[in-house]
């Protein structure tokens, strides 16, 4: 039996590690797992995959055993909602994708949430790497375990920044390897370090993760190292005097390093020239203005909140905020001002505010306030479709009135109204009055104004073609000819004078003993059809043809166009199973007075549950016209049939029925003509008053066989 555990490192990794010796080191990103394929692997130095890859994810930890340095240990983790699957098999991947170990792992059900198990699973892989090999480990970014999963947070806490690792560490506590890391921690400069109890695991923290010392000081990851960092700001109470203070931060700060901000608060006087100040201790800085230059008197007042940043030589002041406001503007009182706004000073009912140019810009005049305008240019006044433009007498004058324009005009005397050939003067009421007086011309006083003359008109502006038109619609009173869609009243249904027909009574007329056909879209018992045209109801007598597509499984109504179910019936009973047959088309008469379909025709479901076999076929060529069980019919002879059977029947009976122009034709059964009768055919004789049949006989019209047993 193979051991439950057997690793190897592949070709493609022992080449790897070989080159990362005083060259490039081999970074390790991921582990892979499988399943085998469902059976335990031997792993191979060779392969270059998983027998089956199930599942990949980041290396949450790898590092060197303790115990031993020619071993590492890597680690990730499964998570929760991983699988469900079995791991038989693990692998460890390169930043380039290739398989660098493998290993067979003891069996493994990983099972999920759903399947009743929530739980995530921390899986190692153990590889042999020589001790000169150059290794790199990366975290990745997803959800992980340890110092892993710390590096997603926005800043991690540190102990402390050391080079050698600390003698009895406590487990679970992370500390910034420094820049020359000594014993266990060789080679790991810059990195996070955990003791696990057991292992140190070390974690390459990316590009601006954040550190929280446990002295206070914080620190932020660049692409070279650490560098400080500003993580909300340090506040304390300044003593000493007003041009040498002296501040104390809690935390105390192990050093001044670039980047330190801070808030004091200042004594009861202001300084009166250069100022200096000394923290925690660590020693005396000057504080400077932004530009470079020493305070002058004042630029600390007493009582105030100072924001002071270290630049690594000199603290500079960046506000000295007094612990008095200074007093709002007023009309007599000079002081700080807000601005209005755009919308403020349109409204323009503010008084406490100041007015910057964009919002007097904004104060333009309109129909609705009063406010700035501009004077419109000639062309815009024209053109008379500026709204926020001022007209000046000098445009005004230019606008003249003309054809295409509204504008200033000349008014026009009486006897160039009357004249009526002038185009640049307006006409005066008195003009006007003019004009119509000699306009009426002494007309009838029920004719004398344009209004009564529309009025008898008809309001028409077109009225000599309207008449025209009227005209021409008229039909002759000899042979007339209509268009359109002349109508008229509709004549009774049994009307038989020369009343004329109207489209009504066509129509009525038409179904009353018609027939028309249909193709069910409704389901084997409740059939359906829509007949063209329309009957605009169900009148006795109307007949369909309805072509049904499955066979009728017992009662049955039919709906024809909407007009409501009705029973269908065979001589006034429901209809019995298989009497409406798929594929056939039915004869249906409506019956009013029972308000019922009846069906016209032969019922030959009494067949179907009788006879084993039947058909009803034509007495002349043998065709099958209906039927289920015989195959086909022919003539071999004249006057004899002979009956082909779907089936083998050898103890059937026969039952024959056959029809010549109304009349009954005797039929028996003959095996003396042809091939000897089978159980699968037979030969049928046909016979007219007990007399043979033959080709000079009677032929029947149709031929029914019923066949039993």
């Amino acid at each position: 039996m193979p051991s439950d555990y057997l690793g190897v490192v592949t070709l493609v990794g022992q080449a790897k590690l070989a080159a990362s010796v005083g060259g490039a080191p081999l970074v390790i990103t991921d582990v892979a797992l499988g399943d085998g394929n469902g059976a335990v692997i031997t792993p191979i130095a060779s392969m270059t995959a998983l027998v089956h890859e199930v599942w990949r994810g980041s290396v949450t930890a790898g590092a060197i055993d303790p115990e031993n340095a020619t071993i590492w240990r890597f680690q990730t983790t499964l998570p929760e909602e991983a699988g469900p699957f079995v791991v038989r098999e693990i692998g460890l991947f390169d930043a380039a994708g290739a398989l660098i170990a493998l290993a067979r792992t003891p069996t493994l059900e990983k099972k999920t949430p759903a399947g009743g198990v929530g739980v995530s699973i921390e899986i190692d892989i153990i590889v042999p790497i020589s001790a000169s090999a150059n290794v790199t480990v990366i975290i990745g970014d997803e959800d992980q375990v340890d110092i892993g999963r710390l590096l997603r947070v926005p800043f991690i806490a540190v102990e402390a920044i050391l080079n050698a690792p600390p003698g009895g560490p406590t487990e679970g506590v992370i500390w910034l390897c420094g820049s020359a890391p000594t014993g266990a921690w060789v080679g790991k400069a810059n990195q996070l370090a955990q003791w696990q109890g057991d292992i140190w695991v070390f974690g390459a923290a990316p590009e601006r993760t954040i550190i929280g010392v446990k002295n206070g000081d914080y620190y932020e990851r660049t692409s070279t190292g650490w560098r400080a960092a500003v993580m909300g700001v340090r506040y304390a109470v300044a003593t000493g005097t007003a041009n040498a203070l002296i501040a104390a931060l809690d935390p105390v700060p192990a050093a001044l390093a670039a980047g330190l901000v801070m808030l004091v608060k200042t004594g009861v006087a202001a300084n009166s020239g250069a100022a200096t100040i000394n923290v925690n201790t660590l020693g005396v800085k000057s504080i400077k203005r932004v530009t470079g230059d020493n305070l002058a008197a004042g630029d600390l007042p007493a009582n105030c909140v100072a924001l002071l940043v270290y630049d690594g030589t000199n603290f500079q002041l960046l506000s000295a905020i007094p612990s008095s406001a200074p007093p709002a503007a007023t009309e007599t009182v000079a002081g700080v001002s807000e601005f209005a706004t755009s919308a403020e000073t349109i409204t323009g009912t503010d008084d406490t505010r100041s007015v910057h140019p964009k919002g007097l810009a904004a104060l333009t005049s309109t129909t609705a306030r009063r406010g700035l305008i501009r004077t419109g240019t000639q062309a815009e006044v024209l053109a008379g479709a500026v709204t926020d433009a001022a007209v000046t007498p000098e445009t005004l004058a230019g606008l003249t009135s003309t054809t295409d324009r509204r504008g200033l005009v000349e008014l026009a005397t009486n006897p160039e109204a009357l004249l009526g050939t002038d185009t640049s003067r307006a006409v005066t009421p008195a003009g006007v009055a003019a004009v119509i007086a000699a306009l009426v011309n002494s007309a009838p006083g029920l004719l004398n104004t344009l209004d009564e003359l529309a009025a008898a008109l008809g309001d028409d502006p077109n009225f000599a073609t309207t008449i025209t038109n009227a005209l021409a619609l008229k039909a002759p009173s000899a042979s007339p000819v209509f268009t359109g869609n002349p109508t008229g009243p509709t004549p009774a249904a049994n009307d038989n004078d020369f009343s004329l027909a109207t489209t009504a009574f066509v129509q009525q007329a038409a179904q009353s003993g018609a027939q028309v056909y249909g193709v069910d879209i409704g389901s084997a018992d409740t059939l359906a059809v829509d007949l063209t045209p329309a009957p605009a109801a169900l009148t006795a007598g109307l007949e369909v043809a309805v072509k049904v597509l499955a066979d009728n499984t017992g009662a049955t109504t039919l709906n024809v166009n909407g007009l409501g179910a009705k029973a269908v019936k065979v001589g006034g009973a429901a209809l019995r199973p298989g009497t409406l047959r798929a594929g056939r088309v039915h004869q249906l008469v409506y019956e009013a007075s029972n308000d019922n379909w009846e069906l016209i025709g032969p019922d030959y479901s009494v067949l179907d549950r009788c006879a084993t076999a039947w058909a009803v076929f034509s007495g002349s060529t043998g065709a099958i016209l209906d039927g289920r069980g015989i195959s086909s019919v022919t003539l071999p002879v004249a006057g004899r049939f002979r009956v082909f059977l779907e089936t083998a029947r050898p103890d059937a009976h026969y039952a024959v029925v056959a029809t010549a122009f109304g009349r009954n034709v005797a039929v028996s059964i003959d095996d003396s003509v042809g091939a000897p009768q089978t159980t699968t055919d037979f030969y049928l004789w046909i016979q007219q008053a007990n007399a043979n049949v033959g080709s000079n006989g009677l032929t029947p019209t149709k031929v029914m066989v019923a066949v039993f047993g």
